[in-house]
């Protein structure tokens, strides 16, 4: 049996097995649960970051003054203010990009797309029995497209969730870093809710040593800029954390998956169309 038929068998069985994946939508229906989850975490945690600006930008127009001295939180907060504002950009895009992945999503997983592949790989096959080659590169190069169209978005989310939940989730838990974001956030609001305790009724005898007491101790105040110091610190690192699974899931993985997806389903075939090697054979079958 020469190779060119092996190929041939093999290319036909492939050809069936795509058709018969996309037929069932197993795959499909994966990934797009996958992307609604997706979604949903990042309107979820969207939502906690804006709270968090706004619960930042209220802290920021107040000011703490102990007897004698005049404190503006604006200076401890500004830097989390720029970090919180510049994530919420990233949450944001990153919101947008799955929304257009469920739109693309439920296009290349249409009916009428769905006949369109099976038309195109019929085609295909045909034409390889028929001409013996892949002499008619254009026909498998649009098949190619058209298979890189159907399965691209499903398969790109089902190999992100396993590489996050094998390799990054464990230190970058996005549920996890949300839930400590929304946390901070709450103490965040009860520290700009706290006062100090209302003074009793006294002599001008009491209040001048109440007075030097509350300048020498000013625990209460002390407290408080310790809060937002805090405050500042843990959601620094949470949103660092988040900041760096968000660019990984929503930019770099998905950049590079559909890159080497494209090169060895479509650019491939665009490469060995027509070419031959020293023996004068379609070097395909090499």
């Amino acid at each position: 049996m020469s190779k060119k038929v092996v190929f041939g068998v093999i290319f036909s069985i492939l050809s069936a097995f795509v058709v018969f994946t996309s037929q069932q939508n197993k795959i499909n229906n994966t990934g797009a649960g996958l992307i609604n989850q997706s979604f949903e975490e990042s309107i979820a945690l969207y939502a906690t970051v804006r709270v968090l600006n706004g619960v930042i930008s209220v802290a920021q127009g107040t000011q703490i003054s102990p007897p004698g001295v005049t404190i503006t939180i604006g200076e401890i907060l500004d830097p989390i203010n720029d970090l919180v504002e510049r994530f919420s950009l990233l949450v944001l895009l990153s919101v947008a990009s799955l929304g257009v992945q469920k739109i693309l999503l439920g296009l290349f997983t249409a009916d009428i797309f769905f006949y369109v592949l099976a038309g195109c790989v019929v085609v295909a096959n045909i034409t390889y029995w028929v001409s013996g080659s892949f002499r008619y590169g254009y026909i498998y190069k649009i098949t190619a497209i058209v298979v890189f169209l159907n399965f691209s978005i499903p398969v790109m989310s089902i190999s992100n969730d396993m590489v996050y939940n094998h390799f990054a989730k464990d230190h970058y838990d996005i549920k996890a870093l949300n839930d400590k974001l929304h946390t901070s956030t709450t103490n965040m609001q009860s520290t700009n809710k706290r006062q100090p305790p209302p003074s009793k009724e006294q002599s001008f005898i009491a209040k001048l040593g109440s007075k030097i007491k509350d300048t020498i101790s000013l625990k209460f105040y002390r407290q408080k800029m310790e809060n937002y110091k805090q405050f500042a610190k843990d959601s620094t690192v949470y949103i660092i954390d988040l900041f760096i699974i968000f660019v990984f899931k929503t930019i770099v993985f998905p950049l590079i998956f559909l890159f080497l997806f494209y090169q060895v389903l479509v650019l491939r075939i665009e490469r060995y169309n027509g070419q031959k090697d020293k023996y004068g054979q379609n070097s395909i079958y090499r």
